[in-house]
């Protein structure tokens, strides 16, 4: 795994985590569009789990520091508070492990 600035960091949040959040929005959410945003992916894991355990969503995942979204699975650099037009309403759901990182979590989401 890759920091901001292409050094080792650490995985917080386990596979089992993502699989028991993943169950949950399986039973509770609408899943229609079949779009989702996974915000402060730094690695790409979380995102590649929520693709494994739903695999009718086309989970994509952003990431601040373009080096390590370079690196990242299915991960492209954006910051999380800037919208994008396009997503508005369009995912089915937004997962984040990165809001303690935010300066307003609200635009983060």
């Amino acid at each position: 795994m890759l920091s901001a600035h292409g050094q080792t960091s650490v995985q917080w949040v386990t596979r089992s985590q993502i699989d028991f959040i993943a169950q949950y929005i399986k039973n509770h959410v609408k899943l229609t569009t079949n779009f989702a945003l996974c915000h402060g992916m730094r690695s790409g894991r979380e995102t590649e789990w929520f693709r494994a355990a739903i695999p009718t969503q086309q989970v994509w995942g952003t990431e601040l520091s373009p080096i390590a979204a370079k690196t990242a699975p299915w991960t492209f650099p954006a910051d999380f508070h800037e919208q994008r037009p396009e997503w508005v309403r369009a995912a089915d759901f937004v997962y984040s492990n990165a809001l303690d990182h935010s300066y307003n979590a609200t635009l983060a989401v």
